[in-house]
């Protein structure tokens, strides 16, 4: 089966249903990537579409760039240096910053994980698209948005933002006394065994990565991952985030506790990297990514050990619409008892 991994077994009936589904979406010009679906723990589907580059296919052992899911991994490590005892999540985040402004005094590490800040997302800047392709370091991030006044009392709203999760990065850099990158190595992709992840240092493509597309045939500009860093400069394979993802039901990433924190909804159900949820009376945590060539979506429902992980290459491709189209056919509701049945 194209895309598929060697002596993969057959399909089953529903995965024969997706199977067709991403194939029509992918004939029609609307998506490309690789979709990975799980029940009760079991892989259902795991199978690349479309074209990773000019006449390359994607396969299940494509990196893609993971763009904002890489947030769930900075909350996770900073949720084991708690476990450490290096730090805990009410901290000061001045604590642990070099010059830290006297705005920025009242923050916590829970304002930051929880997008309860009110920094200002730097990411927003009309000068963020024009300066993407460019190399930078995080301090050179900070400084773009260290001198803006926070937007509200920290706490009190929430506000999805970038620059929560740079500041997390240097955070997690600072009381680890290691770099992030070799912080989420060292923590957790080398002891799960999760070899085709890491922090994109490319300068083009990552080796056995796909290409970022505008639409399948168009491809996208160059973002250089750097100006994302903590917020979205992971890469990853479907297969990798599935070991990932199983390892959370155990104590294997973090302990109960730990995970307990991060999987806790605070203001618009947003907990540590992660949004939880109630989608047609089932709990989804899940979380999106979009940017320059890449659109993501992973979404676990742990009440059914269900994992729908969709990574595409094409920056327009509705990833959230395929992941949930697929859990209306995983979950298809009971049939409606007859008359007879009822009492």
């Amino acid at each position: 089966m194209p895309g598929s991994a060697p002596g993969a077994p057959p399909l089953d009936p529903l995965g024969r249903e997706i199977d067709a589904y991403l194939t029509g979406l992918t004939t029609g010009g609307q998506f490309q990537g690789v979709v990975l679906v799980a029940q009760g723990g079991k892989v259902v589907i795991a199978r690349g579409y479309g074209n990773a580059d000019e006449h390359v296919p994607n396969t299940v052992f494509t990196r893609f760039r993971l763009a904002s899911i890489t947030k769930q991994f900075t909350a996770a490590a900073i949720l084991a240096l708690q476990q450490d005892g290096k730090l805990t999540v009410d901290d000061a985040i001045c604590v642990y910053l070099d010059n830290c402004p006297d705005a920025w005094k009242p923050l916590t590490i829970r304002h930051l994980l929880t997008h309860t800040s009110g920094l200002v997302d730097y990411t927003d800047f009309a000068s963020f698209e024009s300066t993407e392709m460019h190399p930078t370091t995080p301090q050179e991030l900070v400084e773009r948005f260290r001198t803006f006044p926070l937007s509200f009392a920290p706490g009190t709203l929430y506000d999805y933002c970038n620059s929560n999760y740079v500041l997390l990065g240097l955070i997690i850099e600072r009381a680890s006394g290691i770099t992030y990158a070799d912080y989420l190595h060292q923590r957790f992709f080398l002891p799960l065994g999760m070899t085709s992840t890491g922090y994109d240092t490319s300068r083009g493509t990552i080796a056995d990565g796909a290409q970022g597309y505008v639409v399948p045939g168009k491809k996208s500009g160059f973002l250089d991952a750097s100006t994302l860093y903590a917020a979205g400069g992971l890469y990853s394979t479907v297969g990798d985030l599935f070991r990932w993802d199983q390892a959370l039901y155990t104590n294997e990433a973090l302990d109960r506790d730990q995970l307990d924190q991060m999987f806790t909804p605070a203001l618009r159900n947003y907990g540590f990297g992660w949004k939880i949820e109630v989608i047609n009376g089932r709990r989804r945590i899940s979380h999106p990514g979009n940017m320059t060539g890449v659109a993501t979506f992973f979404a676990r429902y742990p009440d059914d050990r269900a994992t729908i992980i969709v990574l595409s290459n094409m920056e327009y491709a509705n990833v959230e619409g395929i992941a949930n189209y697929i859990a209306s056919r995983m979950f298809s509701p009971p049939p409606t008892p007859s008359p007879t049945q009822t009492r």
